[in-house]
């Protein structure tokens, strides 16, 4: 076992290789920062494995020791955010160096490098999970493409750290909120990802019943930031259309509750016939009119028709007692003609 005092020395004596990218400058690691890690290490100590690496860890960590060598990983797994750091660096220097042409044996070095990439997206110090960003970007512009790597290999990796930018958006530390706010907006225009239209389609995800406040906002946010910079076109995400179409509707919904009539204004007549012929403009305004208090369009023409019927109804049973009383009236006149005829003949 490597004993994490051995690891080489700070990234500040070698060279950087994802120093060069283009969210350089790399952000400034806070004091408060550095005081977090130096009173992790305090308390932690040092031993053979870095604090919270167990034997399941390293089963798990396996095919990433096969990969990248044991010192490497030991790195990233470290309490010290510099060692963490170099251990990136490492992944990426490895990751250049590649010159494998077996397709298999590339997609061990890719599932090894996610796997690493998934852990530090978690990371709670800012120049990690920048770095950890830079890397992502390289992994799928460069390093598949440059290894002629399939649609899959780049779904994989997609698939695996959405989940994880997504999850920094609530992130207390507003540095880290922001820088995840920004690179998945960048994540979807890259050109190998936007085709895959998994971006939107993660983002536009109907909020759940418990979502923080705060959370939705920014995925609005995020959201909007999409449709700038994406646009809208019937086309870009049929996988999604209907998951979209919902969030949407949603959105307009919860907006609702908040400013009912700015929204109003924002939508067409809702009396309006050639309106009322679009479903979308029905399931918007029906939800609407839930939200009120109010019937649907369906119940309102339900309970229009049961009215309509009753009405008739009614003015049926009127008109028959009507008839009635005309015939019941009819029918006294000619008895009363008929005693006074009987009458004259008598006299």
């Amino acid at each position: 076992m490597i004993n994490i005092d051995s690891l080489s020395s700070s990234p500040r004596d070698q060279p950087d290789p994802i120093q060069g990218s283009p969210r350089s400058p790399e952000p400034e690691v806070t004091r408060e920062e550095i005081e977090q890690e130096e009173k992790q290490e305090e308390t932690t100590g040092t031993s053979e494995l870095p604090p919270g690496v167990t034997s399941d860890v390293l089963r798990e960590a396996s095919g990433a020791i096969d990969t990248f060598g044991e010192q490497t990983v030991f790195k990233i797994f470290a309490k010290n955010w510099s060692l963490r750091k170099e251990g990136l660096n490492e992944v990426r220097s490895h990751l250049d160096g590649v010159e494998e042409r077996d397709k298999e044996l590339l997609r061990n070095i890719l599932r090894a490098t996610v796997y690493l990439m998934v852990k530090l997206l978690k990371d709670k110090v800012i120049a990690v999970f920048t770095a950890t960003l830079d890397l992502i970007s390289y992994t799928i512009a460069d390093w598949l493409v440059k290894h002629k790597m399939a649609k899959n290999d780049t779904s994989y990796v997609v698939e695996n750290v959405l989940p994880e930018l997504m999850g920094r958006i609530g992130d207390t530390n507003a540095r880290l909120k922001g820088a995840a706010v920004d690179y998945i907006v960048e994540f979807a225009s890259m050109r190998e990802v936007r085709h895959l239209h998994t971006v939107p389609g993660q983002c536009t995800i109907p909020f759940k019943p418990n979502c923080q406040a705060k959370m939705a906002v920014t995925k609005v946010d995020i959201v909007i930031r999409l449709v700038q910079d994406l646009g809208v076109d019937n086309n870009s995400c049929p996988a999604h259309g209907r998951e979209v179409r919902d969030a949407g509707m949603q959105l307009i919904c919860e907006l609702y509750k908040v400013n009912g009539p700015e929204v109003k204004s924002r939508l067409p007549n809702e009396e309006d016939p050639k309106v009322l012929k679009n479903p979308l403009y029905v399931k918007i305004f029906n939800g609407l009119n839930k939200i009120d208090g109010k019937p649907t369009r369906q119940e309102q023409q339900a309970l229009t028709k049961k009215g309509k019927l009753a009405r008739e109804k009614a003015k049926k049973e009127e008109i028959e007692g009507l008839e009635q009383q005309l015939a019941d009236l009819k029918a006294a006149t000619q008895a009363a003609e008929a005693a006074k005829k009987r009458v004259r003949y008598w006299r």
